[in-house]
């Protein structure tokens, strides 16, 4: 009995065995079939580039594509980035498909990676095989380009497709104690007005932003003018004493400039209306930029030197004041760190001007040496601290400029 039920047992097993796996790989094809069937066949004529077996990763070419092709195909090697590449779509009435085959490419600066948005009323269709990527050009001072800019974009496809913004231009450096330019924002990932995505793995990234500029140096402040020796044409003071001429203060350094900031990071999406698949998005900006270094602060004029006075009663040489020297200038502020999914770093804030110094009167009986001047105060950090003051001393020696803050 229990004999017969074991093998009642083995033969179900043995039947379930036989008729279930090819179930399983009839089903396997099945959707194989089935998502072949939702990818469209690219319709001649087609424009193709295989850059696979190309030597070097830099293309140099802008890809103009007419009315006259239904459908693009670009070929690149899995795993390698191709620069100073893009795709421009000339006016046409008619759908466009654009199959990216294992091709990542960065635009040249200023262009965006695949510029779609001549199309009147007609559809862009990326189609994305294995792994590619499309990067916006940097901006040549302005912001980052888009990765992709369309009317109607349509995104498809059985492989992964990741787009970028181009990052945004850093923003000029100050001279003379000018202020820095801000840094640039970075592109937008995709600019269109209606986006429909049917790809399971889209990723959209905002471009970063640019560095502030940093500020200008102060100039530093002029020399004060040495006085006249008393034996040289200086003038009577009476009391039958002969005086010099006293030396003149220098002048101030000026301040630093400020630090420009640093460029917000780009939005992923700029798009009225969206539909299909969750996309990916990589943080909803970029990275801010960094903001710019203050500049630092110039150095005060040294004072003028001094002069003798002679003493007709017991011939000696007394020295008139010397000029005091100037105070150093303020260093710059940093920039502020732009916004971002990564904000930027503030940056440093300028040191102070040293103040002017004074030399002593050796051939003098006493030291009428003029004072040194104040230091000039260190520049605030961006999105950070004030730097330290600086000093004041008094007779030979200038004072020390502050230290800037630290972003």
């Amino acid at each position: 009995m229990i004999l017969a039920i074991l093998g009642i047992i083995v033969c179900a097993i043995l039947i379930i065995g036989v008729y279930y796996y090819p179930i399983v790989e009839d089903k396997i094809e099945q959707d194989k079939l089935t998502a072949e069937a939702i990818l469209p066949t690219l319709k001649d004529p087609i424009l193709k580039r295989d850059f696979s077996a190309a030597e070097s990763s830099a293309l140099h070419e802008t890809l103009y594509v007419d009315s006259s092709y239904n459908s693009v195909h670009i070929v690149g090697l899995n795993g390698k980035v191709y620069t100073d590449f893009s795709i421009v779509v000339s006016p046409r009435t008619t759908d466009l498909i654009i199959q990216l085959e294992n091709f990542n490419f960065v635009a040249p600066a200023g262009q965006s990676a695949i510029d779609a948005s001549s199309l009147s009323g007609a559809t862009c269709t990326l189609y994305a095989v294995g792994h590619s990527s499309v990067t916006g050009g940097a901006g040549v001072n302005s912001d980052g380009a888009p990765g992709i800019v369309g009317g109607n974009i349509e995104v498809i496809g059985n492989g992964y497709l990741q787009v970028y913004g181009g990052n945004g231009a850093a923003g000029s450096n100050g001279y003379a104690g000018a202020d820095g330019g801000n840094g640039y924002a970075g592109g937008v990932g995709i600019s269109a007005t209606n986006l429909i995505n049917k790809l399971a793995s889209l990723s959209v990234t905002g471009g970063d932003g640019g560095r502030g500029g940093n500020g200008g140096d102060g100039l530093n402040g002029w020399d004060g003018v040495d006085g006249r020796d008393a034996y040289k044409g200086g003038v009577f003071w009476g009391n039958g004493y002969k005086y010099g001429d006293d030396g003149t203060p220098g002048s101030d350094g000026s301040d630093g400039g400020d630090g420009g900031n640093g460029g917000m990071g780009g939005s992923a999406l700029s798009v009225a209306y969206v539909s299909g698949n969750v996309i990916s998005h990589n943080g909803a900006q970029g990275n801010g930029g960094n903001g710019g270094a203050g500049g630092d602060g110039g150095n005060g004029g040294d004072g003028g030197s001094c002069d003798d006075v002679v003493d007709k009663v017991f011939q000696s040489k007394k020295c008139t004041p010397g000029g005091n020297g100037a105070d150093g200038g303020d260093g710059g502020n940093g920039g502020n760190g732009g916004l971002g999914a990564v904000p930027g770093s503030g940056g440093p804030g300028g040191d102070g001007g040293d103040g002017g110094r004074k030399d002593p009167c050796p051939h003098c009986d006493n030291d009428y040496s003029g004072n040194g001047g104040s230091g000039g105060d260190g520049g605030f950090s961006g999105n950070g601290n004030p730097g330290s003051s600086g000093t004041f001393a008094n007779g030979i020696s200038g004072g020390i400029g502050g230290t800037g803050g630290r972003g």
